[in-house]
């Protein structure tokens, strides 16, 4: 049965070209996106492309989407690459990009049921993955969570524009989802202080963790480990193939830092050396993955009191993306020492640009080596030449 609405730019050959040049944005009018030449994302791939440091610096906007009158609460890329997803709260929508292309795919609408977070199945079944690689394949897969009726999970064909199936277990709203690599599992967990760890074939869950309190989960690049971050500040690591036995790993992160914030994410890194922990006091938590010890404390960037951040890490784990409140996107350098026997960096650089209200959505796809941010604006940075001007955070001009 359908149950949202359609609105697909089938013949969306051209797209707006917004890009920086010197210190003026503009628009430059309507042109295919394989003729933006130097900004064609589709020739940006990581085996054609080593990015350095400067380049990271100097990645500014190649284009932009005005599709929300709300801001976007939700965002992911597929494993290909070849695709991101943003979800709107407040529109009840789901976007979907072609990154390859440089345009919208699809754009549909959950008037029914809203739109809480969205995250791609990894290519597996064709009836239960997201294999969009090309235009040309007929199925897409999305994991929808949504609002009001966030207690239940599921399945959407973008192409299709009906649910697939229905995961039902949870009894309170759904606020952390992570998926496989290979799509095969996806773990949930919600205010009903459950995780549950779901097979994408089968409507009901696999396994149950009962943590008595609120949780985000995360799985490893390998689907080998999956991650917990209870809010009694807790993170507990497990075998997802022997999760009934209890995590192997527990750490207790009971510092008086910690005890100020509450967390509102969790990531590995895609290296697996890191778990990455973002909160709303101002802090992005980096905790090594072996000894659960704190390696860095990232601050610096604008926020406000209480209000979700999101965070991402570059594909080789040595950069990690912030958003602000202030509309900039903030990013350390992992591998830049900092002072004897300290872990706090409160020294991010700025990219070029920003959004015009908070930016707190981003993912870095590194196949297209395309970082993708939104507010109520989606944007699509690519990197530039070195030569570019480079903001730091302690001198960026007010606008």
């Amino acid at each position: 049965m359908a149950v949202v609405e359609r609105s697909v730019y089938r013949n969306w050959q051209t797209v707006p070209e917004h890009f920086w040049s010197g210190e003026i944005f503009f628009t430059k009018g309507f042109r295919t996106f394989r003729e933006l030449g130097n900004t064609s994302l589709g020739a940006r791939t990581l085996e054609q492309m080593h990015l350095t440091k400067d380049m990271i610096k100097n990645m500014e906007v190649a284009l932009q989407f005005k599709e929300n009158s709300h801001p976007v609460t939700s965002i992911d890329a597929d494993c290909s690459g070849s695709h991101v997803v943003v979800g709107s709260e407040g529109d009840r929508s789901i976007t979907l990009f072609n990154c390859n292309r440089g345009t919208i795919h699809s754009a549909l609408y959950s008037k029914k049921y809203g739109v809480g977070l969205v995250r791609f199945l990894a290519p597996h079944q064709i009836l239960h993955t997201a294999t969009m690689t090309d235009s040309s394949l007929k199925w897409s897969f999305i994991l929808v969570i949504t609002n009001p009726f966030a207690d239940t999970i599921r399945l959407l064909s973008m192409t299709k524009n009906k649910y697939i199936r229905y995961f039902k277990g949870h009894t309170d709203k759904v606020q952390s989802v992570a998926v496989t690599p290979n799509g095969e599992y996806f773990l949930s967990s919600g205010k009903d202080r459950l995780t549950y760890l779901w097979e994408s074939r089968v409507k009901v869950p696999q396994t149950v963790i009962n943590l008595d309190s609120g949780t985000h989960v995360t799985i490893d690049s390998e689907a080998k480990i999956f991650a917990t971050a209870s809010s009694d500040s807790v993170i507990r690591l497990y075998d997802i193939r022997n999760c009934l036995k209890g995590p192997f790993a527990l750490y207790d992160t009971k510092e008086e830092f910690l005890a100020r914030s509450n967390w509102t994410g969790v990531k590995f890194s895609p290296d697996r050396n890191y778990i990455m922990l973002t909160t709303d006091c101002g802090y992005i938590l980096l905790l090594n993955t072996s000894t659960g010890k704190l390696h860095r404390l990232l601050t610096g960037f604008e926020y406000k009191e209480g209000v979700n951040i999101g965070a991402c890490f570059l594909g080789d784990s040595n950069y990690v993306f912030s958003g602000s409140e202030d509309g900039r996107i903030y990013v350390w350098d992992l591998d830049r020492p900092l002072r004897l026997g300290s872990n706090l960096d409160f020294e991010p650089f700025v990219l070029n640009g920003r959004h015009h209200h908070p930016c707190r959505c981003l993912v870095f796809n590194p196949t297209y080596a395309l970082l993708v941010s939104s507010c109520k604006v989606t944007k699509f940075w690519t990197p530039r030449p070195s030569d570019a001007k480079i903001e730091t955070a302690t001198n960026v001009e007010t606008e």
